[in-house]
């Protein structure tokens, strides 16, 4: 039988659906211990750091400019400390996540594939019927669903033009523009709500704390008069942005890319999923207790910056940035094999998003802005150090 998704997709990221954020403290770490931070002066304690950024007025300055109707994204609680990756998603999860996409009126036994059987690592269960219904689960933390035309528009997007991208965060976007999809129009503040919607019953079938929001709308055109959407997510912890911003020139952070889906139809989704996994906090979370207040970041920021150039400055968001750190898995829960049939750690099989994988979180104020030119840049001051960062691909 064939196997579609054995084509490498590049997976994107689950995270957040409730408030509580538990920890996990088996298996034992096995990373080198972090090095110790060195704070920046300016750091204040948490709660006056996070009271005098929401009370900030947001003033323009001599290189950093402030689109009407941006607002902070900031959350109640900061955290540091290490992540790790989901390990045994599929175990828990892998068949009702194979029939919450899959009806029980299409559901055939004979074409349910179960985990020991599935193609190695990372796969649980797989559904792949000769109708185009498709559905597998990964122990990762994420999911991949299509049927129909769905998996064509989502591995061959880059077939179709690409008309126009909303930014969903962005104030002065247009969501109530329209395209006709296959069987009617449908508004991106539509498509919007549908997605967020989707992803909350999805997020709830778990117990893990996750949480996805539409952050990007992407209009493809068919070429028959008709259009899709691609719908591409951002994931949170306890409402803090995981980074997913990718850079061409430096490669200093893990890029945590998110879900994205295919609506074709005003009914809804054709694919949906993909994504690196999802990630829960390790024994070490814990939180922080002095941050930098988000003038001081500003004001970092807009030194650091060239004089001669005007951002403008289009979302203000606290985010985790993320860097490996070593692994939390142990020999006696190896379960990928090498060529010779030796059992091998799981970051071994996947380097970067393997089960048990372990992340330090670095929260830093991300600024996204727009270049004169309309090229977006997103710049990072960590909130604790004071660093800054300037992801910039044009």
């Amino acid at each position: 039988m064939k196997r579609y998704l054995s084509l490498g997709l590049s997976l994107l990221l689950l995270c957040g659906c409730t408030s509580t954020v538990s920890t996990v403290t088996d298996p034992p770490d096995s990373s080198p211990s972090p090095s110790p931070l060195v704070l920046s002066e300016d750091v204040v304690p948490l709660e006056q750091a996070l009271a005098e950024s929401r009370e900030l007025d947001l003033q323009d300055s001599v290189n950093l400019k402030f689109a009407p109707g941006v607002t902070l994204e900031c959350p109640d609680t900061v955290y540091r400390g290490q992540m790790m990756q989901i390990a045994d998603f599929s175990d828990q999860y892998g068949d009702q996540l194979l029939h919450w996409w899959i009806p029980d009126e299409v559901w055939d036994d004979t074409y349910y594939i179960p985990q020991e059987e599935a193609e190695g690592y990372p796969y649980g269960p797989i559904y792949e019927d000769e109708n185009g219904w498709y559905a597998d689960s990964r122990c990762t933390g994420t999911v991949f669903y299509s049927k129909g035309e769905g998996q064509t528009f989502f591995l061959n997007d880059d077939q179709y033009d690409l008309v126009t991208a909303y930014a969903v965060y962005f104030p002065e976007e247009s969501l109530q523009d329209s395209y006709p999809m296959e069987d009617g129009d449908l508004t991106i503040q539509q498509a919007i709500q549908m997605g967020n919607e989707y992803a909350d019953e999805w997020c709830a079938l778990t117990d893990f704390p996750q949480e996805l929001r539409v952050e990007y709308v992407y209009v493809h055109d068919r070429g028959d008069g008709t259009y899709f959407y691609r719908l591409y997510y951002q994931s949170f912890l306890d409402g803090v942005i995981l980074d997913n911003v990718f850079s061409r020139t430096t490669f200093d952070h893990f890029v945590y890319d998110s879900m994205s889906g295919i609506i074709s139809s005003v009914e809804g989704f054709s694919c949906w999923g993909g994504g690196t996994g999802g990630v829960i906090p390790y024994d070490t979370t814990t939180t922080c207790e002095e941050i930098l207040p988000l003038g001081d970041a500003i004001d970092i920021l807009s030194t650091k910056l060239s004089a001669y150039t005007a951002y403008d400055v289009k979302r203000v968001a606290l985010s985790y940035r993320l860097t490996l750190d070593g692994t939390a898995q142990t020999p006696d829960q190896y379960r990928a094999t090498d060529k010779d049939g030796n059992l091998i750690p799981d970051c071994e099989v996947k380097l970067q998003g393997g089960s048990y994988q372990l992340y330090q979180l670095h929260p830093s104020w991300a600024f996204y802005m727009t270049r004169p030119s309309g090229r977006v840049v997103v710049c990072f001051v960590d909130a604790q150090t004071g660093e800054v960062s300037v992801v910039d691909n044009g």
